[in-house]
This record gives C-alpha cells, sequence and structure tokens, in this order.
C-alpha cells in the first residue's frame, strides 16, 4: 500500500464541475483503498483565484474518511497553473502525486489501475490515462512533440484546413496509439491528469516557473521523459471538459503564443 498527494488548482471556479470531481475522485481513492492499493491520501486545493469560501465549502461537503487529508492553499493570487502545482508538489512526502484538473471526472478504478501499472514498473515515471470528452470523443491525452504547424492548425484554423493536414495532425495526436494494451515510451501527455512519481517531480524541479498557461505540461513530459518513461494507460479512464485556446479569447491566444516561443527556445524548434 502507497501514499498519495494530489493538487488540483482552481482560478475560475465551476462550482458544480468542482464537485463532480471531488465525488469522483473520492469514490476512485475509495475503490484503490478496497484493492489495498492505497493507504493515506493528502488532497491540497490551490486557489488562484478569488474563490476560497466555495472551495472550503466543496470540501466540507466532501464525505472524507480519516485516511484522506484535506486543505486549501490560497492567498497567493494568480500565480499560474504550474507554478500553484509546484506548492503542492514540493512539499509533498508522499511516493505518487496526481496533478489534476477541477474539470476532470475519474473512473471508479482510474486510481487502482494507475497504481497497479506503476507499481509493476519501476522504470515508468509518469503516466497518462485514457480521456474522453463530454460527448464521448477521444480527448487525445497523449501529443508527440508538436510543430509549429500542428499546433496553429489544431488551435486556430478553420475546418477545411485542419482536412487539408487531417495525417499531420493524426500524426501528432497519436491516432496510431493503440488503446487495448499500455504504451510506454510516449512523448507528451496532457497536464489535466498527470499520475507522477513524487520522487521524478522533485528531481527535475516541478513545473518551471517561467510557464505562467499553456505548455508547462510538455515541458514537463520533456524532463520527466529524461530520467524515466512516460506511459499511456487505456484501462484507467477520465471524462475532461476542456476547451481549445482559440475560444478563450486573445488574452489565452497572447498566453499559448508566449508559451510555445519558450518552449521552442528551450527544446528546439518544429516547423512541420
Amino acid at each position: 500500500m502507497q501514499d498519495l498527494s494530489i493538487s488540483i488548482v482552481v482560478f475560475e471556479l465551476d462550482k458544480l464541475l468542482l464537485s463532480k470531481c471531488l465525488n469522483s475522485l473520492l469514490v476512485a481513492i475509495a475503490n484503490a483503498k478496497e484493492e489495498n492499493l492505497l493507504r493515506n491520501v493528502m488532497l491540497t486545493i490551490i486557489d488562484n483565484g478569488n474563490n476560497k469560501e466555495s472551495i472550503r465549502l466543496a470540501l466540507d461537503e466532501m464525505k472524507m474518511t480519516p485516511f484522506i487529508e484535506s486543505r486549501l492553499v490560497a492567498g497567493q493570487g494568480n500565480v499560474g497553473y504550474g507554478v500553484a502545482h509546484n506548492l503542492a508538489i514540493m512539499t509533498s512526502d508522499k511516493m505518487f502525486h496526481l496533478i489534476l484538473n477541477p474539470d476532470v471526472i475519474l473512473a471508479r478504478t482510474s486510481l487502482t489501475e494507475i497504481l497497479r501499472f506503476m507499481l509493476n514498473h519501476p522504470e515508468v515515471c509518469m503516466t497518462a490515462p485514457h480521456g474522453e470528452t463530454p460527448s464521448q470523443n477521444n480527448a487525445r491525452l497523449c501529443k508527440r512533440y508538436p510543430s509549429v504547424l500542428a499546433l496553429f492548425v489544431r488551435g486556430f484554423a478553420p475546418g477545411f484546413a485542419r482536412n487539408l493536414f487531417a495525417n499531420h495532425l493524426r500524426h501528432y495526436e497519436y491516432h496510431d496509439l493503440d488503446h487495448s494494451a499500455p504504451t510506454l515510451g510516449i512523448e507528451l501527455i496532457s497536464g489535466c491528469c498527470m499520475f507522477a512519481r513524487t520522487s521524478a517531480l522533485k528531481a527535475v524541479g516541478g513545473f518551471d516557473l517561467r510557464y505562467f498557461l499553456y505548455f508547462e505540461d510538455f515541458d514537463l513530459s520533456k524532463k520527466m521523459s529524461q530520467i524515466g518513461k512516460i506511459a499511456y494507460l487505456p484501462d484507467a479512464r477520465i471524462i475532461h471538459y476542456g476547451g481549445e485556446s482559440a475560444n478563450k479569447g486573445w488574452q489565452h491566444i497572447l498566453y499559448f503564443c508566449r508559451s510555445a516561443f519558450r518552449f521552442y527556445r528551450t527544446h528546439g524548434l518544429k516547423i512541420t
């Protein structure tokens, strides 16, 4: 049996979705506990907005069990997604750490499947689950190293342009991924749900503090892949309520472009 720490960063609070996320998390934790895979859990919610009272209420409404401890970190302002997660990662004394978005719903056996896999594969330092959208489409949580073309077409191009570069996008989004068995050696995974060895996260310094929003998960994936393997686990399943950056306004587009520039400057430019 192992211990687990969990961090969730909240900025613009959706109370209903956060409650669903927390309830699904409790169910998944209980299942892993029943399978004798999980012992103690520390849940940290980091408030990057002005949601302290609403988050406290959501935590109070959770039916906590003695082996789950929760805490709220607030008052630091909007320090960015990765920096906020680091507040929990770098102080964790648990063997494993789950980085989770508040818009993610976990399947009942998701943590059980990941814990069992990680315990049997010491060479794996981080794992991504199989993700679906609310409409049951594949959320494509695994990615290959992005070209500038792939990022532009996927994020900003109209439908007809996407059709022109369909093969390019399919390669970037791992459409050839085997969904019947685990895959080791994944290049990049989404930050909406990352299950990692805490020692590995600390070894690479957690998320890069220079990223405010976007690409901090890709940067972390690149660093983690230097010290272990990243795996895709199709039997661990989540639903992700997420949106594309282009649909969130010009400020998010600016964040996206600035972070992309930093990512390419650090890890190398790929045009096509």
